[in-house]
């Protein structure tokens, strides 16, 4: 719930112990209004982002549970392969670099260009070393240093920063917890020799 789902589903056929009639988790959830979707199947099928969940609930009436068709659809430009589009949260990426304890997470990697979030707890060392690639830095959240060759700034919320390719760069004097949203050109480690 802390992680703001909107709905919970597993693949087993209840999410608590049937032994257990307090029922926890039901109890939890839907005193959350998180509705849950149990006895799903062939999950391991479906990839894990650009796909829109369906829970289509049967015509019933005075039922505390009840049937649904469940079922996943995957854009078109997907299913072919493509990548027309793609569509990210920033809220939801921040989170889940945050939930990796690590400070990195890559999430699009095109022919010309990746990007990613990059997190820095207020203290921590920046353990950078120079890219092979051009680089933007779009700070979201915190307030840091930074360096790029002789030239220093103050990093704030809303900033862009360009780094040129192969310039030893770091944040430093990080005063509070740092989230940056990181652009390379082309992909990054694609230039390395």
């Amino acid at each position: 719930m802390r992680a703001g789902a909107a709905l919970v589903g597993i693949d087993s056929f209840n999410i608590d112990d049937t032994d257990d009639l307090t029922r926890p988790a039901h109890s939890l959830l839907l005193g959350a209004e998180i509705p849950i979707v149990e006895h799903l199947s062939g999950l391991d099928q479906l990839p894990d982002q650009n796909l829109r969940f369906y829970a289509v609930p049967v015509k019933v009436k005075n039922m505390g549970t009840f049937p649904v068709r469940a079922f996943g659809l995957i854009p078109e430009a997907y299913r072919k392969g493509g990548t027309t589009m793609q569509l990210f949260q920033l809220t939801d990426l921040i989170a889940r670099t945050k939930q990796q304890h690590r400070p990195w997470l890559e999430f699009l990697r095109v022919a010309s260009l990746s990007m990613g979030i990059y997190h820095l707890k207020a203290g921590q060392a920046d353990p950078q070393q120079p890219h092979s690639e051009d680089e933007v830095y779009y700070v979201v959240s915190g307030r840091a240093s930074f360096q790029a060759g002789s030239q220093k700034v103050s990093a704030e919320p809303g900033q862009l920063i360009f780094v040129e390719r192969n310039v030893a760069h770091r944040f430093f004097d990080i005063a509070e917890d740092l989230t940056v949203l990181v652009f390379f050109a082309p992909p990054e480690g694609s230039l390395k020799t």
